[in-house]
């Protein structure tokens, strides 16, 4: 059975170039927090992991950690070994059908980036159809959020707000994001906006 894994990621920043190739490792920020759930095709959770990265030669800069909240000693504390972090994400890939996320190519990307840094396959990660819970021009039209250019793409918050008419507490918590875009996706797919 193929499974559904949602995932996002929290960073120390922003890319130069969103376009660059993920082998281009310098342009991509480094991952602070790796969160994702992996669901079964009936919707049903199988499994959620929740790690914070322990930062291997880089701090966390101040603009980050006012977003995220984690702070280089915490990190330094509480953090996991990426390799094994993405050892494991790596084998939830490569069980599942479609990664989902909302705004899924730059955590894709961060992720990519990171197991190039080190040496670890990105065929799954790669291969793997995705799905945008931002990008998708059915949830765009649905949200119907005014634009410099007809509608905008909807933030998560406003995504969740939408559907559920409450805000997300404690947003920009990789954990709590991608619960949220869980929840998101799947109330979508009751009203059928996605399918």
């Amino acid at each position: 059975m193929r499974k559904i894994l949602f995932f996002d990621t929290e960073t120390t920043g922003l890319p130069n170039n969103y376009n660059a190739p993920i082998t281009a490792v310098q342009n991509w920020p480094r991952m602070v927090q790796l969160a994702f759930l992996v669901f079964r095709e009936d919707g049903s959770l199988d499994t959620k992991h929740n790690y914070i990265i322990k930062p291997e030669g880089y701090v966390i800069p101040a603009d980050a950690t006012r977003i995220h909240r984690i702070t280089t000693q915490q990190a330094l504390t509480e953090g996991h070994d990426l390799t094994q972090v993405l050892t494991l994400f790596q084998q939830a890939v490569s069980e599942s059908a479609i990664l989902i996320g909302h705004n899924v190519e730059f955590d894709k990307a961060i992720a990519g980036a990171e197991c190039i840094r080190k040496k670890i396959d990105t065929k799954a990660l790669l291969a793997t159809r995705s799905f945008c819970t931002m990008k998708d021009k059915n949830i765009v039209n649905f949200c119907k959020i005014p634009g410099k250019y007809g509608f905008k793409w909807p933030t998560l918050e406003e995504l969740h707000f939408r559907l559920f008419k409450e805000q997300i507490k404690e947003a920009h918590d990789a954990s709590i994001d991608i619960e949220s875009t869980a929840k998101c996706f799947f109330e979508l797919l009751k009203r059928r906006v996605v399918k």
